[in-house]
């Protein structure tokens, strides 16, 4: 009796497991899962996604305000952070405050993959150039899309264990966030800067 018990609960309980272990969307250029580049800030706030961080606006009409803002802390996103530009998404970054280790591109790039590892996946489409804060101890690794309009970088930085920058030249660099969207926005170094 125990045997038939077993063989019938099994499956049920791998189909389960199964439903809870599902993968995660893909950052691409257009997107992550149900957030898409263009989309209003009431389509992402349905998502979960609030305002949580002030900025260098007065309030919330001002005009630096509406030109570039982020909308974070979503239960269903987190790590991610979604910049906002004259009310559309404009870019998602990955790697934004913690729990962003289980997002990956398209193609399978992820936070914690090293620069080598990056450049065996996306080959000459990769573009690298050094990071504008880190020098040689970390680099930009950028894709662009064949129209120009969509932009990826991965940020990476060489780090010895207890996170302190080292030589580039003796450390391998690993990614440390990543982010999407349109070109133009995704090339801005600090955030909306």
């Amino acid at each position: 009796m125990s045997r038939a018990f077993s063989f019938c609960v099994a499956p049920l309980l791998l189909l389960l497991l199964g439903a809870n272990t599902q993968e995660r969307p893909r950052l691409t250029f257009a997107g992550l899962g149900d957030i898409q580049i263009g989309m209003t800030s009431d389509q992402v706030k349905a998502l979960g996604f609030r305002l949580t961080s002030s900025g260098p606006w007065e309030k919330i009409g001002d005009p630096e305000f509406v030109a570039c803002h982020y909308l974070d802390s979503s239960l269903s996103f987190p790590g991610v952070a979604v910049m906002m530009s004259d009310n559309q998404v404009v870019r998602i970054d990955i790697g934004f405050r913690s729990a962003a280790e289980n997002w990956q591109s398209l193609s399978g790039a992820k936070i914690g993959m090293s620069q080598t590892d990056v450049k065996a996946i996306y080959g000459d489409w990769l573009q690298i150039s050094r990071h504008p804060y880190l020098d040689d101890a970390g680099s930009y690794l950028t894709l662009t899309s064949s129209d120009g309009q969509y932009a990826m970088i991965f940020e990476t930085s060489a780090k010895d264990m207890t996170g302190n920058v080292v030589d580039a030249k003796t450390q391998v660099q690993h990614i440390t966030d990543f982010r999407a969207g349109l070109a133009d926005y995704v090339r801005f170094i600090e955030g909306c800067a």
